[in-house]
């Protein structure tokens, strides 16, 4: 019953924004990935190759507007990951701990006109993984 609600409020949240907005990508609302690409950009010096570490998890969205595929990096932070442009979607584990490497990019959908997706260019378990 657990997994059942956890995956439901998941869902809901995936779908639908955490704010309810209907905007949402991950379970941030759409907003939060902004920032956190902004903090990145301006901490790491540009978009071209950003890194990020955390623990993978499955999404899904309403419309199928969703790649499938989030990274949870501790604190609430959640970005949704696009591993199949670059074919690295054989690399995925759910809650396997990796590191990431790639860019945002904003795409198009029908439900949510645009939401930003990081791009992933490689994929890889680290040696000392930091968990929180």
């Amino acid at each position: 019953m657990k997994i059942l609600l956890l995956l439901t409020i998941t869902f809901i949240m995936v779908s639908c924004g955490s704010d309810g907005s209907g905007s949402g990508s991950g379970n941030d609302g759409g907003q939060d990935t902004v920032k956190i690409w902004s903090a990145a950009i301006a901490e790491q010096g540009s978009n071209d190759s950003l890194f990020f570490e955390g623990q993978l998890f499955s999404t899904y969205g309403i419309g199928g507007e969703n790649t499938g595929f989030s990274l949870s990096m501790g604190g609430g932070k959640t970005i949704e990951l696009d591993l199949v442009t670059n074919g690295l979607e054989k690399e995925y584990s759910e809650y396997l701990f990796v590191e990431v490497t790639g860019y945002f990019k904003e795409v198009e959908g029908v439900e949510i006109p645009t939401r930003t997706v990081f791009i992933v260019e490689t994929i890889e378990e680290p040696d000392n993984p930091h968990i929180e």
